[in-house]
């Protein structure tokens, strides 16, 4: 692992210091053809050694700048990456979302907040152990989801809907990487809608029951109502039978 950080930083040295020969190169160029003074076959020999050494420096510079980029394309192919995002579900629910959206585990994952929401317990959610303490590792494409509180709840209250912070991780080579992030909720307020409580859908729940029960009850009454004149009428008719 330190070996490779060791390579990335001498390819990037080999740049510099392959650059500060090049200049070095071309300012004896130039000295050397506008000096004025005779030459000789040796120095006639120097000069084409240095025009030379100039594109070899050119074609050597091309060539690190070239496998200094794949490597870097190869690096971010392969790094982590994390996103984290607010989450407004159907259920109406809000949490907020820590996903590793990268081709590799993110190891030592720390949250640093400059302004953090509040939860539904009423802490501010850079206390939350899940924030409080690292991250120590997640694997690529899952994610951790931590619950803020009900969506309508939350923008019941005057809290603020814009928060900022920092994350910062390393890769499984040791690559650190740090990035500042901020999020904006504002746009959930227009479309969050009140959701019933659990005691709201019991009430309910309650209420159809009590609907049905009276449907029952007129429709027995109903029954009954009928019944009552096909009895009398079967007695009247018994009674006239017997009197016969």
């Amino acid at each position: 692992m330190k070996f490779k950080l060791f390579l990335q930083w001498l390819s990037k040295q080999s740049i510099l210091f392959i650059s500060s020969l090049l200049l070095g190169i071309v300012a004896i160029f130039i000295l050397f053809f506008t000096s004025g003074q005779p030459r000789s076959i040796e120095q006639v020999a120097v000069g084409i050694a240095a025009i030379s050494a100039f594109f070899s420096s050119i074609s050597a510079i091309a060539s690190l700048s070239q496998a200094a980029e794949i490597q870097k394309q190869r690096e971010d192919q392969e790094r982590p990456y994390i996103i984290t995002y607010f989450d407004a579900t159907n259920n109406g629910a809000l949490y907020f979302v820590i996903e590793n959206n990268g081709n590799s585990p993110a190891y030592d994952i720390k949250f640093k907040f400059k302004s953090a929401p509040i939860d539904y317990a009423n802490r501010s959610l850079d206390k939350v152990s899940l924030f409080n303490n690292p991250i120590t590792f997640l694997p690529a494409g899952k994610s951790l989801r931590q619950i803020v509180n009900a969506t309508f709840r939350f923008f019941e209250k005057d809290n603020s809907t814009s928060f900022s912070f920092s994350v910062s991780y390393r890769s499984v080579s040791g690559v650190y990487f740090y990035e500042k992030l901020e999020h904006d909720l504002e746009y959930l307020r227009q479309v969050t809608l009140p959701v019933k409580t659990i005691g709201e859908h019991l009430g309910d729940v309650s209420q159809e029951l009590k609907n049905l029960s009276r449907n029952i009850d007129k429709l027995i009454n109903t029954n009954s109502l009928q019944t009552r004149p096909t009895r009398k009428r079967l007695n009247k008719k018994a009674s006239k039978s017997s009197n016969k």
